[in-house]
């Protein structure tokens, strides 16, 4: 799965095609560290290219029961203000 929508990076291009690279979570704390990657788009990133940025996202670790992480938190990235109209982009 990924996140589709066109966001400037920190460099000037913009990226429209952005991947959970980790999903850290911290049970004492109450949270969850998600590094999410931004690509060009997903035929660049299929490709094989470098991903254009990255950012740290610290989400609450409540809602992590499924089995995989990531689909937790591309759900909870959602509820993000600058992801909030983002399209799924389902991977087979």
């Amino acid at each position: 799965m990924a996140l589709k929508k066109i966001l400037p990076t920190r460099f000037g291009h913009d990226a429209e095609y952005h991947k959970v690279e980790s999903v850290h979570l911290n049970f004492v704390e109450n949270f969850a560290e998600v590094i999410l990657l931004s690509f060009e788009n997903k035929k660049t990133r299929d490709a094989g290219y470098r991903y254009l940025d990255s950012r740290r996202i610290l989400l609450k670790a409540i809602g992590f029961n499924d089995d995989d992480p990531r689909k937790a938190a591309y759900k909870l990235i959602k509820k993000q203000e600058l992801f909030t109209d983002s399209e799924d982009v389902i991977e087979h």
